[in-house]
């Protein structure tokens, strides 16, 4: 990142990410058409910006929509992932805890909303703060 701000097309993309629900699947080739772009075009502008692929985001995303469920009410966890916007409570529960270092349940008993340390170093609760992060890098 040379300091540049984030391309209207990724910043759009990203809208979109955020806007879809569950119900509404997001593919690649969905958020490069929104962004008036080949999807091979879009993945390679989306990684050089961000720093991560867009599906990749979009699961971030998903996480984080998923930490605020797990707090704000008492769904039961498959319900939550599937909310969320994961296939399955499998899916769900792995990708949750590779991210946050522990299952849904436990983040849920545990309360901590920010103060959960995300594998990879730092602090933070999903993809908010994920693009938080890029963008104050880019600036």
């Amino acid at each position: 990142m040379d300091g540049r701000t984030l391309d209207e097309r990724v910043r759009r993309a990203v809208k979109v990410m955020e806007s879809v629900g569950a119900t509404s699947p997001v593919t690649e080739a969905a958020l490069a058409f929104s962004a008036h772009l080949s999807v091979s075009r879009f993945a390679h502008l989306f990684r050089e910006q961000t720093g991560m692929a867009p599906l990749q985001m979009l699961r971030l995303i998903k996480l984080k929509n998923a930490t605020k469920l797990l707090l704000d009410t008492r769904l039961a966890i498959k319900e939550i992932g599937f909310l969320a916007g994961f296939g399955s409570a499998a899916s769900f529960v792995r990708f949750f805890k590779r991210r946050y270092g522990m299952t849904p349940r436990e983040y849920r008993r545990c309360n901590c909303d920010d103060r959960v340390p995300i594998r990879n170093g730092g602090v933070g609760s999903g993809a908010g703060l994920a693009l938080q992060e890029k963008q104050a890098a880019v600036e």
